[in-house]
């Protein structure tokens, strides 16, 4: 018998431990034990066990309830228990002035009308057919989803503040930080070591650029840039101020990147290229200080003309970077926790989306343009990631440290009316790390604190891109926002 098409689960490179390199090689999940891997835990013999239901009572299941020298309970006068019944109907149909008979019963006839108080019972209404009706309203069901593929990645560090994953738009390369080494991965290829010649700490980060040109950032506070097509480090650049957090290319152009450190300061580099590119030259353009602990996220507004930065100190802030030169502070943004999670909606430029940790558990949405809070939302979970559809009004979100009576591992919700249409159920010991978005922005990359990247398939790709609407974008909920976004509604013009 043919056995079904099970994601696949594969394995990377086994990284260095105390300095010894282990073997290499790539494993896919049998169908044996996919369960495991793919929903957290295995189904044992035991727990598929099913009590009886209206059957012969089964004393081999239930061994304490029914012991070696049980007795059954006797039974009753049946005969003596009947008259006392009709005895008490009898007396309750007195009572109530009907016949002694059921007082509710099944029937298929037409109900009296009657009038209650004034409020006259329709006889023109089809009361069956209504209640048909009622029944046959059904809410819209939530698609369950499972990988698609999955990478073993020992070493792969379980650190909320890491950002271990990055996904290639030019070659498709998956980049997996595994302890002190770098892979990249490819199906054609499998699993190639990044050929890194001194040794440095841990990794912290790591980040993709449009020319295929991975920034590697490790404890030791260095940031190697390295070429994926020529498979050669062309740079080196040691930050003074301490350990690089997190990196971001900017979006359109490929030689400017931001660096944030753990003492809450966000770099602008710039850097030279010659040639096809060949590395030559990195100056630091502006410092931005707007934060007071480790910087865990930073996000581009599509026009380019703000980001937003999440930090430890539970702040997110927007500035605006129209001249690189002078970078304004516009808002401060508070939450209850570390903000790791945030996203610009690529297709309403001012919409800014934000996630914080396990005190905080709200996704919430503002207007960047006045720093108004738009929505909160409570998703009773650790959130990790953001990321917005491309090709539909949708979010997804993952998870950290999940709510225990229903844990996601990961859940896509329409918008504005967050509706979850996905959810991928998971064990509570199952957490989300940090997610990245497919070149054809309709999967993501999950990293999971049980060593395995995960992939996972959420929209279609099929559609045509949202076009970038500027000043139209009609989901605020504020007739003040809408009027300084120049969105025109029908109506009186107040004075």
């Amino acid at each position: 018998m043919k056995s079904p098409d099970l994601p696949r689960k594969e394995m990377l490179p086994q990284a260095r431990k105390s300095r010894s390199v282990s073997g290499m090689g790539l494993n896919i999940v049998s169908s044996d034990n996919f369960s495991e891997w793919a929903t957290g835990f295995a189904p044992r013999s035991e727990d598929l066990r099913l009590p009886p239901s209206f059957g012969p009572f089964h004393s081999d299941l239930y061994p304490a309830a029914v012991g070696r020298n049980a007795t059954l309970k006797p039974k009753e006068n049946i005969g003596s228990k009947k008259e006392e019944i009709f005895a008490f109907n009898t007396s309750l149909a007195n009572a109530l002035g009907v016949q002694n008979t059921r007082i509710c019963e099944y029937t298929t006839k037409k109900p009296v009308p009657r009038t209650y108080a004034g409020a006259e019972c329709n006889e023109n209404i089809d009361y069956k057919k209504e209640q048909q009706n009622i029944f046959n309203k059904k809410k819209k069901k939530v698609v369950t989803h499972i990988p698609y593929r999955i990478l073993d990645a020992p070493g792969l560090r379980n650190d909320f503040y890491a950002n271990l994953v990055s996904w290639s738009s030019k070659s498709g390369h998956i980049a997996v930080g595994l302890l002190d080494e770098v892979f990249l991965w490819t199906e054609k290829n499998g699993a190639v070591q990044v050929p890194i010649s001194t040794t440095h700490n841990e990794v912290l980060c790591l980040s993709f650029n449009a020319f295929d040109v991975l920034a590697i950032a490790f404890r030791d506070s260095t940031i190697l840039f390295f070429d994926a097509a020529k498979n050669r480090i062309l740079a080196t650049y040691v930050h003074i101020t301490g350990p690089v957090c997190f990196l971001s290319w900017f979006p359109e152009d490929p030689s400017q990147i931001l660096v944030g450190d753990e003492a809450g300061n966000v770099l602008h580099l710039r850097i030279s290229w010659a040639g096809q590119p060949s590395l030559v030259e990195i100056n630091k353009n502006a410092v931005i200080k707007g934060h007071t602990q480790q910087i865990c996220a930073i996000a581009f507004s599509p026009s380019g003309n703000q980001i937003a930065v999440g930090s430890n100190d539970n702040l997110v802030t927007v500035w605006d970077v129209s001249n690189w030169e002078e970078p304004k502070l516009k808002y401060k943004m508070p939450h209850r926790a570390a903000v790791k999670a945030l996203a610009f909606c690529p297709w309403c430029p001012t919409l800014l989306v934000t996630g914080a940790g396990s005190q905080d558990r709200m996704i919430r949405f503002w207007h960047t343009r006045s720093g108004t809070l738009i929505r909160s939302f409570n998703v009773k979970g650790q959130v990790t990631s953001l990321v917005w559809s491309r090709h539909y009004r949708q979010l997804a979100a993952t998870f950290g440290f999940a709510d225990t009576e229903n844990p996601l591992l990961l859940s896509v919700y329409s918008f504005p009316q967050l509706e979850p249409l996905i959810q991928v159920p998971t064990l509570c010991s199952l957490r989300v790390l940090s997610a990245v978005l497919s070149p054809n922005m309709g999967s993501i990359c999950v990293a999971t604190n049980d060593e395995t990247v995960r992939f996972y398939e959420l929209w279609s790709v099929t559609d045509q891109v949202m076009p970038v609407t500027e000043g139209g974008c009609k989901v605020f909920g504020s007739d003040i926002i809408e009027m300084v976004e120049g969105i025109d509604k029908p109506g009186e013009v107040i004075r």
